[in-house]
């Protein structure tokens, strides 16, 4: 598969008051902050309010991504596909409550989309002499393939790495344990629902924990006879801010039910088993306000994970546990181009072993058409350059992937596909 994507434009636009500009400009003379963070600060620090107390403010804030693609695909038997489209990728809305000094509400809405609300958060601080953090309500992307939930307005490429979608896009279509249509992604972390504490040592704050115990089934926040419970942990090092930081880690998980095992060629009207799932993903982030370098590795073991045949690419009680992994290693450097910005080139490598589960060029890559059959390798390059005119509030991306799909699941061929994909895509945030 080859991939190129050439921009991202993303535009902030917020309001301050006087008297925070004058501190902010202060602070920039006095060298305590960069010019580009005291922008930053104005805006997203002092976003509309709708209503406000001495305890009580709500903001609204939005993002759309507006995108052209491009995409050429070829299976190396003979079928291809060449077709180009326009759309409107995603409109999210953000609605902010301080509902005490130390309790806040968010909730962001994901359209279009058939599962509109995206996240939703009520969150308490907790602060005293031997217990420091947050406790959540929360549904939203869990701390497992940092990309997902690190991303937001700062993502480094205009799609994220094949892993994402692989472990996190969730096999959501079933319903009461009724199967409607077969998807190759895991279905692991992603978006789920329930509560969770995220913790810092009150020796040394820079040292975080998390426990997460949600529902097993990712994207949509419902529960029927698919669901069962899963639980997500944390122990890492978490120091600086956006712009330059220090973060490295490792997540833990386990979930009771994934996705329904099926035996057979037919589907049947329900299903009885389901398939549990443990994983692990260390994860290495540094940036210093030039230099980037981010990396995560991802292994999880799924009971009945690997497919029957690449011809019949279902589910069976029969096949035997499957553990695919998967890891990518992005590096970036910016160059100064007053008054016009920064200038980021940017390289990621990206590599996945399903371990004979199998996956689908659609279930990873967004809009791509699938073949036929699965593949139990993919790996891909891609070479870019970010131009920042005002940090990741206006910003272009211009970029080329290639990504190769290999090794259908059952031996018993060499097939091979790849896709080319033209990306323009803007992104407005105000």
């Amino acid at each position: 598969m080859l991939v190129v994507i050439l921009t991202t434009v993303s535009v902030v636009r917020v309001y301050g008051n006087s008297d925070t500009s004058a501190i902010l400009d202060s602070l920039v003379e006095k060298g305590v902050l960069t010019e580009q963070e005291a922008i930053d600060t104005k805006k997203l620090a002092s976003a509309p309010v709708v209503s406000s107390s001495p305890a009580q403010r709500i903001r609204f804030l939005q993002f759309w991504h507006v995108r052209y693609q491009h995409m050429i695909q070829d299976d190396h038997d003979g079928v291809s596909f060449d077709k180009g489209n326009f759309a409107l990728r995603r409109i999210v809305p953000v609605f902010l409550a301080d509902i005490t000094e130390n309790t806040r509400y968010m909730l962001t809405l994901y359209l279009p989309s058939s599962s509109v609300i995206n996240t939703m958060r009520l969150t308490h601080d907790v602060d005293t002499e031997y217990l420091k953090g947050s406790f959540w309500v929360a549904h939203e992307a869990m701390f497992f393939c940092m990309e997902e939930f690190e991303s937001g307005t700062r993502i480094m490429t205009p799609d994220r790495s094949i892993i994402n979608m692989y472990f996190g896009d969730g096999d959501h279509n079933y319903s009461a344990g009724e199967k409607r249509k077969y998807t190759s992604t895991l279905g692991f972390s992603g978006y789920h629902t329930g509560v969770s504490w995220h913790g810092r040592y009150h020796k040394n704050e820079n040292i975080i924990y998390r426990v997460q115990i949600v529902n097993s089934k990712p994207q949509r926040i419902d529960f029927d006879g698919a669901n069962g419970i899963a639980v997500f942990a944390t122990l890492g090092y978490n120091r600086g801010g956006n712009y330059d930081y220090t973060r490295w880690g490792i997540n833990f998980g386990y979930s009771s039910r994934v996705v329904s095992a099926i035996s057979g060629s037919t589907l049947p009207s329900k299903v009885r088993d389901y398939g549990d799932c443990v994983g692990i993903n260390p994860y290495f982030w540094w940036s210093n306000t030039k230099f980037t370098l981010q990396s995560e590795f991802v292994l999880a073991s799924a009971k009945y994970g690997a497919t029957l045949n690449d011809e019949n690419p279902l589910y069976t009680t029969k096949s035997p546990r499957a553990s695919p992994w998967a890891y990518y290693i992005l590096t970036a450097y910016k160059f100064d181009i007053n008054p016009f910005g920064e200038l980021e080139p940017l390289f990621r490598y990206t590599y996945m072993n399903t371990d004979g589960r199998g996956v689908n060029e659609g279930s990873v890559l967004y809009c791509a058409e699938n073949m036929g059959g699965l593949y139990n390798k993919v790996d891909s390059f891609y070479v870019g350059t970010n131009w920042y005119l005002q940090g990741n509030n206006i910003k272009y991306q211009l970029g080329i992937e290639y990504a190769r799909f290999r090794d259908a699941p059952s031996g018993l061929d060499d097939r091979k596909s790849d896709v080319l994909m033209f990306i323009l895509q803007m992104q407005l945030f105000f």
